[in-house]
């Protein structure tokens, strides 16, 4: 129990509350040797204290990397601790957990940085962060943003499902390439591609395939 992570997940909704209160997580009490890793959260939040954009609260957080909370945040007035991305933690500000929030007036946090809504949709605004098609930060192709100025990141995989392995969105031969790059490849293979694995199940095999054959030139 002590050992796990939240990776890989996202939450788009809107989220009202009291206390400990976040657009992923509202609270995890002692959380020891567990992390988020890979997550955003891009609806706004409001609560009565204890309110974050990602976490409300978290203790003994160990880390957070490469997250962001994309939503306004709100609380009641005189609340102690509200953050754009953890309401609060124990932690302190760090660009090496790589975690960013959007910016609001008179709303800082204990972990994260702030974006504008600008630097939100570029790439060069979440530093160190494997994207699809660089190769700088990792080989993964976690995160995708094919063009700036769009959209905040998302995560590959959520294009994955429809087939849509490679940029530029769309599906077609980019994505049979790709495809073919990686096929019968598992996440137990350091350079995995998560874009590639429409299906989630860890290994780019026949399902993936049938995905691409479902949606192709879509």
């Amino acid at each position: 129990m002590f050992e796990t992570e939240i990776c890989f997940s996202s939450a788009s909704g809107n989220v009202t509350g009291g206390h400990s209160v976040g657009g992923l997580v509202g609270m995890n009490w002692m959380a020891y040797h567990q992390g988020i890793k890979n997550c955003y959260a891009s609806g706004n939040v409001q609560g009565i204290d204890w309110v974050g954009g990602l976490v409300g609260m978290w203790s003994n957080i160990p880390y957070q990397t490469n997250c962001y909370a994309a939503g306004r945040v709100s609380a009641a007035p005189g609340a102690e601790y509200v953050g754009g991305f953890v309401g609060r933690s124990g932690g302190f500000p760090n660009p090496d957990y790589q975690c960013y929030f959007l910016a609001q007036e008179d709303l800082s946090d204990s972990v994260a940085l702030p974006l504008t809504d600008a630097q939100m949709k570029q790439q060069a605004g979440f530093v160190g962060w494997d994207f699809v098609g660089e190769q700088t930060n990792g080989r993964n192709e976690i995160w995708r943003m094919c063009t700036d100025g769009v959209d905040d990141p998302r995560l590959s995989w959520e294009f994955g499902r429809v087939g849509d392995f490679a940029c530029p969105d769309g599906v077609g031969m980019d994505d049979l390439e790709t495809l073919a790059l990686h096929w019968l490849t598992a996440d137990s293979d350091p350079d995995f591609n998560y874009a590639a694995d429409g299906s989630g199940d860890g290994v780019i095999n026949q399902q993936e395939m049938e995905i691409l054959s479902k949606h192709w030139k879509e």
